[in-house]
């Protein structure tokens, strides 16, 4: 990781990156706590948004009950409701791995 302040590079083991690796994007912020200048945790967003790309289409006119499975932006799959579809952005809970809402385009 880089300090975006100063440009350091810091070192992270990586058992503190292991949780949040299929969430990570390129230029991505992240806190990073230290104690005596050592990084001891890394602070993750609670959910990330990552475009839909492969699901395949609605089968069922239960929109928001029946979900179907839809591949990921990261090569994560996930279930995702009926209505979501290729292209779409959506939510997705870091911990849980689970979709949680459409995102924003």
């Amino acid at each position: 990781m880089m300090d975006p302040e100063t440009y350091e590079q810091i070192q992270l083991n990586r058992n503190l990156m292991e949780t949040f690796s299929p969430f990570l994007k390129p230029n991505m912020r992240l806190s990073v706590e230290f104690l005596e200048d050592e990084p001891v945790n890394v602070l993750f967003p609670e959910w990330v948004e990552l475009e839909v790309v492969s699901t395949p289409a609605s089968i069922s006119s239960l929109q928001d009950e029946v979900y179907k499975p839809a591949t990921l932006s990261n090569g994560m799959q996930i279930q995702v409701p009926q209505f979501i579809k290729v292209g779409d952005m959506v939510k997705v809970n870091v911990m849980s791995k689970k979709y949680i809402e459409r995102g924003k385009r």
